[in-house]
Order: structure tokens, then sequence, then C-alpha cells
């Protein structure tokens, strides 16, 4: 993510905020960081609490969650409840957290294309909030409790 973002011409008007402790990779950062000359537009954050983060969110153009293990991906659908287009990489539960209403890329080079496309074309972005907001709606609680009542009643 990081190295797309500084790699694309993003860099020039938007800030790349990570929100999460530093984990294993958090080295790795650091050193594509010190190789960057606009290492300033990447800004850390680890110490978020939960509090914070939907003021976060609210902030954000653009929501991407590079993750390639999930179990079920909370903060994609919570990008999209709140009217965050989202971009996430592909080969786990997060295409089925997602739906349609979100981009998904498996190599480096789509990301960095996938985030200038959404940030460049305000009718693409727009239609992306619009369509994560209905698909976030699918993951009420009240419609599921539904929907897993009709489940049971089927099998019974």
């Amino acid at each position: 993510l990081v190295e797309s973002f500084l790699d694309s011409n993003l860099k020039e008007s938007h800030d790349l905020v990570l929100i999460g402790k530093a984990r294993k990779y958090a080295s790795k950062i650091t050193a594509v960081l010190n190789k960057s000359s606009h290492s300033a537009s990447v800004k850390q954050l680890a110490d978020i609490s939960f509090k914070e983060l939907p003021i976060l969110l609210q902030g954000a153009a653009l929501s991407v969650y590079p993750s390639k293990y999930e179990g079920f991906g909370l903060p994609v659908l919570e990008s999209l409840a709140s009217g965050i287009p989202v971009i996430a990489k592909t080969g786990s539960c997060l295409e089925e957290t997602g739906g349609t209403a979100a981009r998904y890329y498996t190599a480096p080079s789509e990301l960095t294309i996938a985030m200038e496309s959404v940030l460049n074309d305000a009718s693409l972005k727009e239609k992306m909030i619009a369509e994560g907001k209905v698909h976030a709606k699918k993951f009420d609680n009240d419609l599921m409790a539904q929907n897993y009542h009709k489940l049971y009643e089927s099998l019974l």
C-alpha cells in the first residue's frame, strides 16, 4: 500500500494515513519511507481508540484494506456504511464483505491504478459510495436475524 501510494500521483494531493499497531512489517514500512522524498505524506497512527476510528474514517476520501487473511473484514463494512469508497485485496473474505460495491486488486500495480481511478473519477466515486451504502444494509442485525430465521425454517 505504501509503495503503491508513493508510486502514484496521489502523493501530491493526498495523505496516506495508516492506522494500526506496529507489527512485523513496520520495519519494512519505515525502510520504504526512508527511501522516499515524499514520506511526509504518509502518516502512521498506532494508538487510536475505537471511539476515534469513526472520526478518522469520516475524514477519508478512500479506504484501502490490503489484508490477505481476514475472518470477516469489519473495516470494509464500516467504510461502506460510512460512505467511503473501498479498495481491498482479493483472495480472502473481503470480496464477500465488500460485494460489488468495492473494488479489488491482486498486484501492487493494480492497487495504484485503482486508487488513482477512484480518487480522480468523481462519478465512479459517487457510484461506489451509493452502492456501498446499499450493500452495507445487507449486514443490518435485524435483516440478518430474519434471514437466519428463514434459513432455519427451510431446514426444518
